[in-house]
């Protein structure tokens, strides 16, 4: 009996030995790994997914529609629309947006940033394309809501509360951002995930011209740093210096072209908007009386007297999503020119804008640029300049900026009748439902859609 249980013990022993010591050979460790849905990738698979959301989420109807809404380039006809369109627009109205820009685009560019920032596996060129990416999700956010979350988010399941940096800090981020791209951009060799995977390939862009996307950091450098020129410290210098250096044609603009297909993926999304809701929003009558009224050639590229916002030069299928261009450095030129006493340098500068403007969407019209082009240093005034540039920035949402930088004066337009808000302006967009209910700690208390912003106070 005795042998008999020790025969068992030494059994059992031997099968606890087995086990501790041979359990990785009888368990593949990789059992639970999908092929087909790899844990990492590189940074250059990761681009054009960073590039889309860019795209989809800055052409949207939620920002783009919404602003170009307040601005008059279009008007709401039905269920929500018609609702923004009259200036109540909610925080639920906001989740998708601040969702877009946050979990979509600036996550992916973070990726990029970080993955691309190994000592040993270095790769500038996708990093400064990222840092590009991130600093004008960032502008658009800013824009919009102020205060936003940045030093603190991104930081993933170690984060998931991140406090909201007062707007002047964004901006600050926004432009060192910008000045990191143009280094990292310009680091001469091969980036080194280049040797597996080539971002020419992946880039949807500019297809891994880094000297394309280093003049569009500088003309965004530009935009941001006009921003704040209701501020101490604006610097009109500082933004011709960075222009000169910028989008030199209408070749280099900063944009992505969609595809445009039967199936509706790789469409422009304010394409998609009409196509899924249509009959809620058009063309704005007034906006397009404004274009009658002067023979602007420009009605031909933004209207199709059908009800798709955008209309072919932004709003078609295969239309861009266009970030900044040409023509907008030149009408910031123009500004910062006039804002210095430079009145002929202004004049030249404004002449050359309108005329990329038509060029840009090849409705060029020299009888009507020889009227309509042709401001000396006696004629030009800032009221010339920035209401060319509102017609000249249809379906932009950066154009509410410059609304909101003159207190609505450029251009002059009056409230929809039926507007919610006693005729004022809106002038922020409200803080998102989910944002407030996840983190509504950090989120600040302010006013409604018609609390200014500091940018533009």
């Amino acid at each position: 009996m005795k042998n008999r249980y020790l025969k068992y013990l030494i059994n059992i022993l031997l099968m606890v030995v087995i086990l501790t010591t041979s359990c990785k050979k009888w368990i593949d460790p990789k059992l639970n790994i999908d092929p087909d849905n790899p844990m990492d990738v590189y940074s250059a698979l990761v681009i054009p997914a960073a590039e889309g959301n860019l795209a989809f989420t800055f052409q949207g109807f939620d920002y783009v529609g919404v602003t170009g809404m307040w601005l008059q380039y279009f008007e709401g006809l039905d269920r929500q629309a018609y609702g923004m369109y009259n200036y109540s627009l909610t925080s639920d109205d906001c989740d998708n947006l601040y969702s877009s820009l946050y979990a979509g685009v600036m996550e992916d560019c973070q990726k990029i940033i970080d993955k691309t920032s190994i000592a040993d596996a270095a790769s500038p060129h996708m990093k400064g394309m990222a840092e590009v990416m991130k600093a004008t999700a960032l502008g658009t956010a800013v824009g919009l809501w102020g205060s936003i979350p940045n030093s603190t988010a991104f930081g993933g399941n170690a984060q998931l509360k991140p406090t909201f940096d007062e707007e002047q800090t964004v901006y600050a981020a926004i432009q060192t951002l910008l000045t990191q791209a143009i280094a990292d951009l310009s680091v001469a060799g091969t980036d080194y995930e280049e040797q597996y995977m080539k971002v020419a390939g992946q880039d949807l862009i500019y297809g891994g011209d880094f000297s394309s996307w280093i003049k569009a950091a500088y003309s965004l450098k530009a935009r941001y740093a006009l921003r704040l020129s209701r501020q101490s410290g604006f610097s009109p210098d500082d933004i011709l210096a960075d222009l000169a250096l910028g989008i030199d044609s209408k070749n280099s603009d900063f944009q992505l072209t969609f595809v445009g297909d039967e199936a509706f993926v790789n469409d422009n999304p304010l394409w998609i908007f009409t196509e899924d809701r249509y009959g809620y929003a058009g063309n704005n009558g007034n906006f397009l009386n404004l274009l009658n009224s002067n023979n602007d050639p420009r009605i031909n590229a933004y209207d199709d007297g059908d009800l798709f916002i955008g209309g072919p030069a932004l709003g078609y299928p295969s239309s861009p999503a266009l970030f900044t261009s040409y023509f907008e450095g030149l009408f910031i030129k123009a500004e910062c020119l006039f804002d210095k006493g430079d009145l002929p340098g202004a004049a030249t500068a404004y002449n050359a804008a309108v005329t990329a403007s038509l060029d840009k969407w090849d409705v060029t019209d020299a009888a009507w640029l020889a009227t309509n082009a042709a401001e000396t240093a006696g004629t030009i005034t800032l009221a010339k300049i920035m209401n060319a540039k509102y017609i000249a920035m249809y379906a932009q949402g950066e154009a509410w900026c410059d609304y909101r930088r003159y207190q609505f004066m450029y251009p002059a337009l009056t409230p929809p009748a039926n507007n919610s808000t006693s005729g004022v302006q809106p002038s922020s967009f409200p803080y998102p439902t989910n944002e407030k209910v996840s983190n509504g700690a950090n989120v600040p208390t302010r006013g409604g859609i018609t609390a200014k912003l500091w940018a533009f106070e």
